[in-house]
């Protein structure tokens, strides 16, 4: 997806480019019912990790590890703590596109932390090299989310277009995907 140079400036002041992502349901409409397609693959966990209702963010992120234990006598998931890689999925609030990245996570029943997307975590959106992605992409099939790739969104923002606010991962913030994915405080 390539964006205009209007529509920059818009994502970048957090204001929604698709009338779809301006209503409040969005995520019952398009994320939710992804991420529970996602969680009865029974080949991952997913952690929300942001929603954007807090307006602190203009994205929504899920972290995913692999799957956890089911018990098939009992049919009962059997929570085991998890220290090694994982998938970060972001899903703009402001255009209908998202973002697959690796991760590094740490989870227990009390304690959840994951290293956010930088520009070189980022993975290509392709079915066939992974079974978590394939998954994922799966999941959101149905949805108006289209994943990039790490191209187009290290695409270059014209010089006057800046990030409304911080980014989580390392400056400079100058690449399109610094505008899909902010943080305020």
């Amino acid at each position: 997806m390539h964006f205009t140079e209007e529509q920059l400036e818009q994502i970048a002041k957090w204001n929604p480019i698709d009338e779809r992502l301006a209503a409040s349901e969005l995520a019952e409409e398009w994320i939710g019912p992804a991420v529970s397609r996602l969680k009865e693959s029974g080949l991952c966990y997913c952690y929300i990790v942001e929603t954007g209702s807090s307006g602190m963010s203009n994205y929504y992120a899920i972290a995913i590890r692999p799957g956890i234990a089911k018990d098939e006598a009992t049919r009962k998931h059997h929570f085991k703590p998890y220290d090694g890689p994982g998938i970060y999925v972001y899903l703009s609030l402001t255009a209908p596109v998202g973002a697959i990245g690796t991760t590094s996570i740490i989870s227990t029943l009390h304690l959840f932390a994951a290293d956010p997307l930088e520009l070189d975590s980022l993975i290509a959106p392709v079915k066939g090299n992974n079974e978590m992605i394939d998954a994922i992409l799966d999941a959101f099939d149905d949805s108006i989310y289209q994943f990039l790739d790490r191209e187009a969104l290290s695409q270059p923002l014209p010089p006057h277009i800046t990030p409304y606010e911080y980014c989580l991962c390392d400056e400079p913030w100058d690449r399109v995907f610094h505008v899909l994915f902010a943080n305020t405080d």
